[in-house]
């Protein structure tokens, strides 16, 4: 492989082609929490293809949500996305 003398940045310098390419940073706010709620469910009903995650009864929405958003919260972070399935 050849040194490059000078280092190819043209397709660097429009904004929106350098925020492509930059660096992937993660972060606590940028993740969502998968709810799965079933509307005919009246009790909590395990996943079997994934260990600890449960079906949640259309009832019952609220309240997890108001759960899961005081845990964040003592984290000091604030629950901002849930994408319930």
């Amino acid at each position: 492989m050849t040194d490059l003398i000078h280092r190819p940045r043209r397709l660097r310098n429009p904004p929106a082609l350098r925020a492509m390419f930059e660096e992937t940073t993660l972060s606590l706010n940028d993740l969502v929490l998968p709810i799965f709620v079933e509307e005919e469910l009246d009790d909590y009903k395990a996943i079997d293809a994934m260990p600890g995650v449960m079906r949640i009864p259309e009832k019952q929405l609220a309240r997890e949500i108001e759960t899961y958003r005081k845990c964040w919260h003592s984290f000091r972070y604030d629950l901002r996305h849930f994408s319930p399935y």
